[in-house]
């Protein structure tokens, strides 16, 4: 773990108690928690990888280790989503050439990470809900290797005009279940909030829908942004492109992330060594994911 900056160690200290004892216990103890892990066969065990898990549950062990579990079922399970996740996947690399996903490059106050989203930039025709899963993964396990990211969590804000139909239609509604709860049982990141604008009336009627699937942890970050006055009271100006009243050059923050991407040279960021028990997983995962399905059809 890299030194931490005197806001960051007091950040840490005030979202989680962290201190270097506190973080040292806890790592002795999630580490010996996973050595007699019946459902873990093999995982990563180094300082970066878990302090995610950690600092996402602020140290509660118990809770850290549900989320463990469940990351690790979600990556073997759904390998389309959250395995190959390389700099050298085509369509990764050309959403991220296109400027889909590209994280700003200043925090706000409280330490956060803005991940922002324009979807006109994806052409439902060309790709993929796995393509669009892989970028976001990429992209997401890239910035979480920064302890600063881990502490000061993250905020997901996506533009959304020349949304289309076809965007939404790239998912099934229990591929949204699944993502979602991955998203809320499984992501060791601290989402924020998720910032929508731009929504086309369509797409506000069906996110009432889907909210059904989406969780109430979810449902309470999520903020339709009205205008732009709107955005402003949520982020400051100076963190936000010019496009959107800020200060940032977004061309040049996308070139300046293509040249990152490019310089990594194929880079891989899966989850390496993974093996898990597919069993003792599986009676209870199975049955969660039918009892969903069943309720989706239900309702």
């Amino acid at each position: 773990m890299s030194e931490l900056s005197e806001k960051y160690e007091k950040l840490a200290y005030e979202n989680f108690g962290e201190t270097s004892e506190k973080r040292e216990n806890s790592l002795k103890e999630f580490r010996d928690w996973i050595s007699v892990n019946k459902k873990i066969i093999a995982c990563p065990t180094d300082e970066s990888f878990l302090l995610r898990f950690l600092r996402a549950r602020k140290f509660n062990i118990k809770e850290a280790g549900e989320l463990f579990e469940n990351y690790l079922f979600y990556n073997t399970a759904y390998p389309q989503w959250f395995q190959n996740i390389s700099t050298s996947d085509a369509a990764v690399a050309e959403l991220i050439d296109n400027g889909f996903i590209v994280p700003l490059p200043k925090r706000d106050k409280a330490g956060r990470t803005i991940i922002f989203y324009r979807t006109k930039r994806l052409d439902p025709e060309r790709f993929s809900s796995a393509d669009m899963t892989k970028a976001q993964e990429l992209v997401c396990r890239r910035l979480l290797k920064n302890d600063e990211v881990q502490i000061g969590g993250a905020i997901f804000l996506w533009d959304d005009i020349n949304l289309l139909q076809d965007h939404i239609t790239m998912w099934t509604l229990v591929d949204f279940k699944k993502f979602f709860d991955y998203t809320s049982k499984g992501a060791p990141i601290q989402l924020v909030a998720i910032y929508r604008m731009n929504l086309p009336g369509f797409a506000r009627s069906f996110y009432e829908v889907v909210g059904k699937v989406m969780g109430p942890m979810l449902k309470d970050k999520m903020k339709i942004i009205t205008d732009i006055p709107h955005l402003h009271t949520l982020i400051e100006p100076k963190l936000l492109p010019t496009e959107y009243g800020g200060e940032l050059d977004l061309k040049q923050i996308e070139e300046d992330f293509k040249a990152e991407i490019r310089g990594e040279n194929h880079k891989k960021y899966d989850v390496d060594p993974l093996k898990i028990n597919d069993d003792l997983f599986d009676r209870e995962a199975l049955m969660s994911i039918r009892h969903n399905i069943r309720k989706l059809e239900v309702d």
